[in-house]
């Protein structure tokens, strides 16, 4: 049976969140539990991220192949791009959480502050420098900012945990979002607004965008889950 290719970023979007949500409801970590935390640092990220990818999308910066997405449109967006920022968030969620349950995280060393604080310094002035690259410019020096700014926050080791562990599956659903399994991609960028340099088919800056938007929900969920 041939499957609508039009339903491949749906199935991404399903694919990434169905086992995460499944799994809430398991009695030790008990997830769901902790819904309106989950809500408040989804919808804080979707709300500051949607309107960098409709403003993204209007400019060029990217785009999105309409022989792998469905037609209906919310400003310029498919409804599947809308979904993706709910859905992948709440398994990097559900991820941070049972990694703190595992493995419980106390206030970094002073030594892990100093690093992390450098390492922002360094990607902050990295992309003020590619400042004529949007996205360059904006997913580097933002990760660099989150990081300065959660340098000594209790949660910072488990977040660093969170975002290594989850790299695996950040490469699959990015490799097929960017074309690795498809002869175009579903997702396509414009490299003028970036640096050009691919990992497999994804670009560079997709680590640092990965990071501030998942950061940014962690950052919420800690806020209000305390």
């Amino acid at each position: 049976m041939r499957i609508d290719p039009h339903y491949l970023y749906w199935a991404v979007n399903l694919g990434s969140v169905s086992i995460p949500f499944l799994l809430s409801f398991e009695g030790r970590v008990n997830f769901i539990r902790k819904w309106k935390a989950i809500l408040a640092g989804i919808l804080g990220m979707a709300l500051l991220f949607l309107v960098w990818d409709v403003w993204f999308t209007q400019m060029g910066v990217w785009g999105f192949n309409p022989n792998y997405t469905l037609t209906f449109r919310l400003l310029g967006l498919p409804l599947e791009e809308v979904f993706f920022f709910i859905c992948i968030p709440y398994a990097c969620l559900f991820s941070h959480e049972v990694i703190r349950y595992f493995w419980p995280s106390h206030k970094p060393h002073a030594l892990l502050s100093r690093g992390i604080f450098i390492l922002g310094l360094f990607l902050t002035i990295l992309g003020m420098l590619f400042y004529e690259r949007w996205y360059t410019f904006l997913a580097l020096s933002g990760a660099g900012i989150y990081l300065i700014a959660i340098r000594n926050s209790v949660f910072l080791p488990a977040f660093l945990k969170t975002y290594l562990i989850t790299l695996l599956p950040f490469f699959i659903v990015n490799g097929i979002l960017t074309g690795y399994l498809t002869p175009e991609p579903v997702v396509w960028y414009n490299n003028t607004e970036n640096l050009g340099i691919r990992l497999g088919t994804i670009p560079l800056e997709d680590l640092f965008y990965g990071l501030l938007m998942n950061g940014l929900v962690v950052w919420g969920y800690e806020k209000i889950s305390g």
